[in-house]
């Protein structure tokens, strides 16, 4: 029994322990199992994606078939547009071969065109320094034509004014031959230089010499044998008070003045009545010394005595016509012997400047004393 209770004994224990093997081996199983259902879950996962895979591969082995032809597509254009340029460029190149012979000819025919240009360009310039020379030559005969002409000018404006002052001097002298003419118009009847100190003075210094040129009118209107110094307190030179008043207020400021007064018109005599106005004008210096007062021109060679002689008397003519438009109404003074002069000049055989000059600083007051002078070549040679 005992053995059969140590046989049932073991017999349970092994059984129990089988038992627990098997629930061991169940759960083993249940995991097993569990981990099997995992796996074939993550399995057909993976299919899936396997069948994706597969899909997009096929899809990339498409792409790339399509990319593989259009590359070859490209190939076969390149190829075509290879050929093409090639064939363009063999026709550029000989194009510009052709192009470059025609040049080669061009620029042949611009460097003889060049020369012959140059060629010119040379002539030209040896011209135009001819040009520019006889230009330059023009132009010092063109100035010395105008000197020439402005010198003529001015003789012709001065020989205009003597003839009229001429036809003046002939109608005065005209009229002194018919009616015993004593005073003509513009003629001075007196004159002085006046300076006061102080304005009233003025009007004191007017009436003087408006007594004074009474006097003078007085005894030039007088008839010849008549005793003109009874007449001397009569009038006939008559001022008015406005005329008086516009004289004073010429020459109160204290500065020196040359005043004159004139006829008014031609007057013969036995007239008891005239016409004056005045004139004041400062006592200014109206020439410096060395000025040129008129200029003319004398050929010896090629004019008479006479000729030169009637020359240098428009010359003097012309400088007493620049005094008198100056204010001074004396006549010049030559300085030196004018015979000489005429003389000296007759030596040459050539053209000479002459030139009637100031031969010192002239008030309008004057006298103005004038000097001759004889010029060769811009040089003084001889003068009065």
């Amino acid at each position: 029994m005992q053995i059969i209770n140590r046989s049932l004994q073991a017999a349970n224990t092994k059984q129990r322990q089988t038992e627990a093997q098997l629930n061991q081996t169940l759960k083993q199983q249940a995991r097993t199992q569990a981990l099997l259902q995992g796996t074939q879950s993550k399995l057909n996962q993976v299919a899936i994606r396997y069948k994706k895979a597969i899909e997009e591969l096929q899809s990339i082995i498409d792409e790339r078939n399509n990319q593989i032809k259009e590359i070859k597509q490209l190939r076969a254009e390149r190829r075509r547009l290879y050929l093409e340029a090639k064939q363009a460029l063999e026709q550029a190149e000989t194009a510009i071969n052709r192009r470059d012979r025609e040049l080669d000819k061009r620029q042949e025919a611009i460097e003889k065109r060049d020369q012959k240009i140059a060629q010119l360009d040379k002539q030209i310039q040896e011209r135009n320094s001819e040009i520019a020379s006889r230009e330059k030559m023009i132009a010092q005969r063109q100035i010395v034509i105008n000197e020439k002409q402005a010198r003529l000018s001015d003789l012709e404006r001065q020989q205009a004014s003597l003839e009229q002052q001429l036809t003046k001097l002939g109608q005065s002298n005209r009229d002194l031959r018919l009616g015993k003419l004593a005073l003509v118009r513009g003629q001075v009847i007196a004159e002085a230089v006046v300076s006061v100190e102080k304005p009233e003075a003025a009007e004191q210094a007017a009436i003087k010499l408006l007594q004074e040129a009474n006097r003078s009118a007085i005894q030039q209107l007088s008839e010849p044998g008549s005793n003109s110094g009874k007449n001397d307190q009569q009038s006939i030179l008559f001022a008015t008070a406005k005329q008086i008043q516009q004289l004073s207020k010429q020459i109160d400021d204290g500065r020196e003045y040359v005043v004159r007064i004139f006829s008014a018109g031609n007057y013969v005599r036995g007239e008891k009545r005239i016409e004056f106005f005045a004139d004041a004008a400062t006592n200014e210096i109206v020439f410096q010394r060395g000025e040129v007062l008129a200029t003319t021109t004398a050929d010896p060679q090629t004019m008479t005595p006479d000729q030169i002689r009637q020359r240098l008397e428009l010359l003097i003519s012309a400088s007493q016509f620049r005094a008198r438009n100056a204010g001074i109404l004396e006549n010049i003074q030559i300085e030196g012997t004018f015979i000489r002069f005429v003389a000296l000049l007759r030596q040459y055989n050539q053209s000479l400047d002459i030139k009637a000059v100031a031969a010192q600083d002239t008030y309008r007051a004057g006298p103005l004393k004038v000097k001759l002078v004889a010029i060769l070549n811009g040089q003084i040679i001889f003068s009065t």
